[in-house]
């Protein structure tokens, strides 16, 4: 390169032009977004050369948010056609296929998040079938010796509470031009080095380990920093966005407003002062991502499927049971099984259970006949008592809205 600067030129334009015209942008903007950067000092544009690496990044973050943008309109336009209405207190049915929990040869930042999110996903499952059941019996002041279950809060806060979580620390390292994995590294193992649920290597191996509730996953470090910026430069959103194709211009949109500049007022020489937001890394990004579903679907009444591996080969037709146990005993099943059959996981509202029961209750009340049993049940004070006949001692104390039943009881009324 001239002056005996560093660069990186593109040997064949063949592959820019087509790019460029799929997306009806400037194939010579597209070349220079990939091959160097802009920096502005007093209004003027200075262009300088990227290196072999950097323009290998800018071309991974430049495919990566093309994707991501085009992903969510994608979701976002068939929510629409399938919701004409409006998705805004819409009734609807929502299937989330959650992510499995990953330990592979050699794991890294991808690997961490997916299990962060499995980390999440499962707290959120332990609190709806174990911690908010069991509430429930107490507010039914029902006999009950709670269940202990495995709390994977400790391992959620050690990847994800301020201020030295170790997507924090991450991201703090992040900001820093002199930062390396290698000072990522360091301070994970300062800030958590008496952490029970993470362990640091023997011989000052480059990577550290996570007790997660699947099991203990070791992660390389290696590349954690480039990957969490994944930094989309302005002048790359400039060019999506002055594309002639509607539908990228129409995906460009949200990644223009993220990298927006703004204006604060007048400092004491009496000039306006430009201030770029930071922008937010991968790891935010995805945090801020995996809490908003999380708000979403604390507001929705969940069922669970929980996949199983019948083996760690991929083999048809074998089943592994020692993977198959592992599997259910660090995804809480067994203890599930436990609570469900010797809890209360049965509910009805008392006008449901009078439809549903009325004939075969009716003979607790000899003097009165069927249609004037059910005549009477329709009361809440009187289906509870007759309950309370019929099957004392066995039945528990009733609320003043639902009936709790076990499955064995459920199951001698519909005999």
């Amino acid at each position: 390169m001239p002056h005996g600067q560093e660069g990186v030129e593109v040997g064949s334009d063949v592959e820019i032009k087509w790019a460029a015209h799929l997306l009806q942008i400037s194939a010579n903007g597209l070349q220079r977004a990939l091959t160097s950067r802009i920096t502005e000092a007093r209004a003027e544009r200075v262009f300088s050369p990227l290196s072999i690496d950097q323009a290998l990044d800018a071309r991974d973050a430049f495919a990566k948010a093309l994707y991501a943008a085009l992903f969510n309109w994608l979701v976002s336009r068939v929510n629409s056609i399938i919701q004409r209405g409006g998705l805004q207190d819409a009734a609807r049915i929502s299937l989330l296929d959650i992510f499995g929990f990953e330990n592979l040869s050699e794991n890294s930042f991808e690997q961490l998040c997916i299990n962060y999110a499995s980390e999440s996903l499962q707290l959120y499952f332990n609190k709806h079938v174990f911690k908010l059941e069991q509430q429930e019996y107490a507010k039914e002041r029902l006999e009950w010796t709670n269940l202990a279950w495995s709390d994977n809060t400790p391992v959620i806060q050690l990847l994800g509470k301020k201020p030295v979580g170790i997507f924090h620390l991450l991201d703090d390292e992040s900001n820093f031009p002199r930062a390396s994995d290698t000072s990522f590294l360091e301070k994970c193992h300062y800030n958590h080095a008496l952490n029970e649920n993470y362990c640091r290597p023997r011989v000052g191996g480059r990577e550290f380990a996570i007790r997660h509730f699947a099991g203990q996953v070791w992660y390389s470090v290696d590349g954690f920093l480039d990957k969490n910026r994944d930094i989309l430069r302005p002048e790359v959103i400039e060019l999506l966005t002055s594309s002639k194709e509607p539908l990228v211009g129409a995906i460009a949109k949200p990644l223009s407003s993220q990298s927006q500049s703004r204006t604060l007022p007048k400092g004491a020489n009496g000039r306006f002062v430009t201030m770029k937001p930071r922008t937010p890394t991968v790891a935010a990004r995805f945090s801020d991502s995996l809490q908003q579903l999380l708000e979403n679907m604390s507001k929705c009444n969940p069922w669970f499927v929980r996949c199983l591996k019948p083996n760690n080969d991929k083999t048809p037709m074998r089943f592994d049971m020692p993977v198959v146990m592992e599997q259910l005993r660090n995804a809480g099943m067994l203890d599930t099984i436990k609570i469900r059959q010797s809890g209360y996981p049965i509910r009805m509202k008392f006008h449901q259970f009078v439809e549903r029961y009325s004939r075969g209750l009716s003979e607790f009340l000899p003097d009165v006949s069927s249609t004037t049993a059910v005549d009477i049940f329709k009361g809440d004070e009187a289906v509870g008592e007759v309950i309370s006949r019929a099957f004392r001692p066995t039945t528990k104390r009733l609320r003043p809205v639902n009936i709790v039943l076990s499955i064995a009881l459920c199951k001698s009324f519909q005999c």
